[in-house]
């Protein structure tokens, strides 16, 4: 679904293109605030990036995605958009962004109540992630956990964390294979190329394929760590590293 999104900035509304899964199409009809555009931490970078919460339907987080390009503009009723940018949402899973706050705890060694864990001065809407009905089964998967007087606690686990992110890699892997993705390092994983030539590659190119995909959500430690736990060998001096995904979008575009 296309949506134009009024993003007023007090002296002229600016508007922008969204491609958004059908199922979200009547959230704001239905509530309010039913989506949500808010900046929270990149969980790679650091940095501030836009998110889209489904506070109505499913409840989920979305990551926005941006497709530029030059001499682009939009006809949105009746006004012409200069900025002829189009952004995609997609599901993304809330643990990437709780892992975030949980290795900023890790050096105390002590359990807390998520809402204590979860907290940002900078990002302060980072606490919407604890409404999100699915996230207390997740967290399982990259915590230690106690309850006391019915009250949970919950401490960072590195063990958990690297295998609940091998299978993250796996399941990127199944998916490159599936849609016979070309990852070998001759391609120089710059664009995803469908075709026979998938059938060829090595089982450690599709590893470290998905090692960087996932790469981009983790920080570079962790993705370090990861690394080492997926036993990944050093590249080749001869042949390049695969791009994270961002670089090898942004390099899609200057095509």
């Amino acid at each position: 679904m296309a949506a134009g999104v009024d993003c007023g900035d007090g002296l002229r509304a600016r508007q922008y293109v969204f491609l958004l899964p059908e199922y979200l199409k009547d959230a704001s009809k239905k509530m309010k605030n039913g989506l949500m555009f808010v900046k929270l931490v990149n969980p790679c970078s650091g940095e501030g990036a836009i998110y889209l919460f489904d506070m109505c339907l499913q409840q989920q987080l979305f990551e926005i995605k941006v497709f530029k390009e030059k001499h682009r503009s939009w006809f949105i009723n009746q006004s012409v958009q200069s900025e002829g940018h189009l952004h995609f949402a997609t599901p993304m899973d809330p643990l990437f962004l709780i892992l975030h706050y949980l290795m900023k705890t890790e050096k105390e060694g002590k359990f807390q109540p998520l809402d204590q864990v979860v907290v940002d001065d900078t990002f302060p809407n980072c606490t919407l992630l604890l409404k999100l009905p699915e996230l207390e089964k997740l967290l399982g998967h990259v915590t230690e956990e106690k309850e006391i007087d019915s009250k949970k606690y919950y401490k960072y686990s590195k063990e958990k964390t690297l295998k609940w992110l091998e299978k993250k890699v796996n399941q990127t892997i199944v998916a490159l294979k599936t849609n016979k993705i070309n990852v070998g390092a001759r391609v120089q994983s710059a664009a995803f190329f469908p075709g026979d030539q998938a059938s060829s590659d090595k089982e450690e190119d599709y590893i470290r394929y998905a090692h960087g995909l996932i790469s981009d959500y983790i920080p570079k430690e962790l993705s370090d760590d990861l690394s080492k736990h997926l036993k990944l060998p050093e590249p080749s001096a001869s042949l390049p590293n695969p791009p994270s995904k961002a670089t090898a979008q942004r390099q899609r575009r200057n095509k």
